[in-house]
């Protein structure tokens, strides 16, 4: 696994969760699992450094134990608990990616969701395509929920920068982050990708962040967990 450092998150994390479990007793890593797509897989536009995953997983420990479920190419909808088998990494996945990624590794104390970006990849998306990726969304928060997830964290999806169609169709689906953030109190909004992350973060006409944007994303992601572990 590729691995780097996030200079300042790792003592942050550490008093936050020395803050959460005290001094009497060590019940061990608070789990922390990441569901999504390529970006969430490791791919990374030039120039490349190490994805925020890696980062994350790096910066946290031993006070985090990092864990992936991600599919180059998925869309929300395929990561629904009713979903059907999905080809991945050219292989297929059964029953589907749920069951086969996610289920297996809850509980867990937190489960981050980092998905949309192939959702607004469509050309032809119907004008149903914001309403499609908040119900899949809502279902997966549902599902995660039931299967052990204590609290969720969504991100935003990232802008794609230089194609304006479809940087305003992700603008919807930010929109439909931030609703389902506010009907439970177990499903918090993460760090807001789409206002975060600006052109210098991506290689030209890439919707995969570059290593400085992966950066931006491990570093803001693990002060938000610190700061769930620490109430």
């Amino acid at each position: 696994m590729r691995i780097g450092v996030v200079a300042g998150l790792a003592p942050l994390a550490s008093a936050a969760l020395a803050l959460l479990v005290g001094s009497a007793c060590d019940p061990g890593p608070a789990r922390v699992l990441l569901v999504g797509d390529s970006i969430t897989v490791g791919r990374v536009s030039e120039p490349k450094a190490p994805p925020y995953a890696d980062l994350l997983a790096a910066a946290l420990a031993p006070d985090f134990e990092v864990e992936v479920a991600a599919c180059g190419g998925s869309t929300a909808s395929e990561w629904m608990p009713a979903a059907d088998s999905k080809l991945c990494a050219r292989e297929w996945v059964e029953p589907n990616l749920y069951g086969a990624f996610v289920s297996p590794q809850l509980p867990a104390e937190f489960a981050v969701v980092l998905l949309g970006t192939n959702d607004s990849g469509n050309p032809h998306a119907s004008e149903r395509m914001a309403d499609d990726y908040e119900a899949a969304l809502r279902a997966l928060v549902g599902g995660l929920l039931a299967d052990g997830a204590e609290r969720i964290v969504l991100m935003t999806p990232p802008p794609v920068h230089g194609r304006i169609k479809r940087y305003l169709r992700l603008q919807q689906l930010r929109l439909r982050v931030q609703a389902i953030c506010e009907d439970r109190p177990e499903v918090i909004c993460g760090p807001d990708l789409f206002a975060l992350l600006k052109a210098e973060d991506f290689e030209t006409g890439n919707a995969h962040p570059n290593g400085a944007g992966h950066e931006k994303i491990a570093r803001a992601l693990g002060e938000t967990l610190a700061a769930l572990a620490a109430r």
